[in-house]
């Protein structure tokens, strides 16, 4: 299980990565990339600088942006896949550690 500080590095790592050009503006499935990717960070960002702690409203949310990433990640070209399969990864450390009780 990851612990919160390998999710903050892993979301350190992230947050230096540029969001993709082609991914602006785009939906796929009826989800707006830049929309799942601010929620997401949002999200990440409270769990990491609240010691690993998330109220349960941002807990569910994070959960169905899972369900969306994946439900999206597969449709992606190439261009922009690699950085929303990046995202989905964060998100499954930060879940997983958020369901371990990980501070």
């Amino acid at each position: 299980m990851p612990t919160l500080q390998e999710v903050a590095r892993m979301w350190d790592n992230h947050r230096k990565l540029q969001f993709p050009p082609r991914a602006k503006g785009a939906e796929v499935g009826g989800i707006d990339l830049v929309l799942l990717d601010s929620l997401t960070a949002g999200c990440i960002s409270s769990f990491t600088t609240s010691d690993g702690k998330l109220d349960s409203a941002k807990l569910e949310r994070l959960k169905g942006l899972s369900t969306q990433l994946r439900g999206v990640v597969p449709e992606l070209d190439a261009s922009v896949r690699g950085y929303f399969e990046e995202l989905d990864a964060l998100v499954t450390a930060t879940l997983a550690a958020a369901d371990q009780g990980v501070r």
